[in-house]
């Protein structure tokens, strides 16, 4: 697979760029990024279906992406900060909101 390694990656990190790019990506070169942020930045009333069970615990997204085949899970510093330890095997990726 050729990985195109952006210029503004500094010339000894590009080994780093490339295995974390193929890790996040499974070797394919498609990224299935679970997204993390569902009850902080959509409540409820943006979905027309009811939310099932564990959708108040954050944990339950943790124990989602813990037990899938992720390329990484996006969520807020916050949530990782207090969940990561436990789920020390997801790849992280985290979001900041300005």
């Amino acid at each position: 697979m050729k990985i195109d390694i952006p210029m503004s990656v500094p010339q000894k990190k590009k080994k780093v760029y490339e295995k974390n790019f193929k890790d996040a990506t499974k070797k394919t070169g498609n990224l299935f990024l679970f997204a993390g942020d569902q009850k902080l930045e959509h409540l409820n009333d943006d979905f027309s279906l009811k939310l099932g069970y564990g959708n108040s615990d954050p944990e339950h997204l943790f124990k989602i992406a813990d037990s899938s085949k992720i390329g990484v899970f996006a969520a807020h510093l916050g949530l990782i900060s207090r969940y990561g330890k436990k789920y020390k095997n997801i790849p992280y990726l985290i979001l900041i909101h300005s």
